[in-house]
Order: C-alpha cells, then sequence, then structure tokens
C-alpha cells in the first residue's frame, strides 16, 4: 500500500503498518472451549484484531484520505466496536427478543439501525456479499521516465477503491467473529444470524465507517494537513455527539 503512516516524536512506535497485521492479536482470534451445564461453548476474545490494518487502510482510501497517522489504528477499532457495532447488535437482540425468536432476521437489523439513527446501506447479494478486489499496482502501469509527483500512488489507490460498491472489506468470518463475541456478552443461550442480516449489517457497518472517516478528513484538511490522526476522529466524535 502506498499510504504513509506517522507518529509523534517521543511516543512508542506503533506495532504494525499497513504491509502487514498485529500478529500476537491475531493469535487470540482462537476460541478457547469452556463447559458449561453439560454443554460446550465458545468463548470469543479479542476478535476486533481481526479487522487488520490492510482493511483499515483500505476502507480510509475508499474515504479519500490519503495517509494517516500509525495511532489510527488502535482508536478506530475501539471506534467501529464500542460506537458502531455494539449498539446496533444489542437493539437487533432487542427486537428479536420481543418476536419471541432465537434468530436474527434482516428485519431486526433494519429496526437496529433505525432506532439508533444510522443510515442503511445495502446492495447486491446481501446474504453473500462480494470482497472488494484489493488494489495491484503492478496492473496497468504504464513505463514512462517522467518521474512520478508525490502522493499520485494514493490518488490512484483511493480512485480504485472509490469506484467499487457493493463489496465489504472486512472478511465474513472475522466480522461473524466479532459480532458473535458482542453477543456472548448480551446473552449466554445461542443467538443465531440469517445469512441476509449478517451481510446487511456488515455492508452498513462498512458504509458507516467511510462516512465518519470522510468527516475526520474533513478536519484534517481544515487544520491544513493531509495526515489523519486521531484527534480527527475525536473531534467527529464530539460533534456528531456519539459518547464514548
Amino acid at each position: 500500500m502506498s499510504c504513509k503512516t506517522q507518529h509523534d516524536g517521543g511516543s512508542p512506535k506503533p506495532p504494525s503498518t499497513f504491509g502487514g497485521t498485529v500478529t500476537k492479536e491475531v493469535k487470540n482470534l482462537t476460541t478457547k472451549k469452556i463447559a458449561k451445564s453439560g454443554t460446550t461453548r465458545k468463548v470469543y476474545r479479542d476478535n476486533v484484531y481481526g479487522i487488520t490494518n490492510n482493511v483499515i487502510a483500505r476502507l480510509a482510501h475508499k474515504a479519500g484520505v490519503k495517509t494517516i497517522s500509525g495511532l489510527i489504528y488502535k482508536e478506530l477499532r475501539a471506534i467501529i466496536n464500542n460506537n458502531f457495532l455494539e449498539p446496533v447488535v444489542q437493539a437487533s437482540l432487542t427486537y428479536m427478543e420481543h418476536a419471541n425468536r432465537v434468530t436474527v432476521s434482516r428485519e431486526d437489523v433494519l429496526e437496529g439501525f433505525r432506532i439508533k439513527g444510522f443510515t442503511i446501506y445495502s446492495g447486491g447479494d446481501e446474504a453473500n456479499p462480494k470482497k472488494c478486489k484489493d488494489y495491484d499496482s503492478t496492473l496497468k502501469e504504464k513505463k514512462s521516465d517522467k518521474k512520478v509527483k508525490p502522493g499520485m500512488k494514493s490518488l490512484k489507490e483511493i480512485r480504485h477503491y472509490q469506484t467499487q460498491s457493493d463489496c465489504v472489506y472486512i472478511a465474513r468470518a472475522a466480522f461473524e467473529r466479532l459480532v458473535k463475541e458482542i453477543v456472548q456478552d448480551v446473552r449466554t443461550d445461542a443467538v443465531r444470524w440469517s445469512s441476509d442480516a449478517m451481510g446487511l449489517l456488515q455492508q452498513s457497518i462498512e458504509a458507516e465507517i467511510v462516512n465518519f472517516i470522510e468527516n475526520a478528513n474533513l478536519c484534517a484538511i481544515h487544520a491544513g494537513r493531509q495526515t489523519l490522526q486521531p484527534k480527527d476522529l475525536q473531534l467527529v466524535m464530539k460533534i456528531l455527539n456519539i459518547k464514548t
């Protein structure tokens, strides 16, 4: 990826950049089994790290961001989990319980987004949304003796990701594990999700994240910067009155 990472002087260097994933945290994606009342169930922990650095970089490109700080990753993961995904999942479970069902349907997710005031985005095959294609710098590159201007490669990646639609960036399995981790903290019994409900949830959450990053990028531009920093995310949360 061509995005640059920066971090403030004197602060510890971020554990990873766009080029790789956080290996220590990914190991925690494995689930443990515990016995309860004679049955066995899975316990999910730290699945927010399934949203890798590369995924965050692509979502940032989708939002038109050229450069992000290395401190963005941890901050954005917490915002995605605590301020976007968790409230909608809990609201969807409430509507499911009200209907005396054990399976979350598409209608439950729609009501969850509505009650939380989020916009619903959907398109294509909701039950099995396709994965967005990654940018390949080796394709469609014309040989030229001209010197490439700084930032041109980032602009090419931004155009590539902004032309894609009806697709998702987070791996479906990683997203499902994250949702199940949120559910297990609310309910002790088994909860099922229909395929179209999970697909609608992922598509809409990713669209909300991109919209959130777009607003943060405007704050960075207003401050005379091209680098997105955590304080830009925090400013947007204050403006939109999003509770931390």
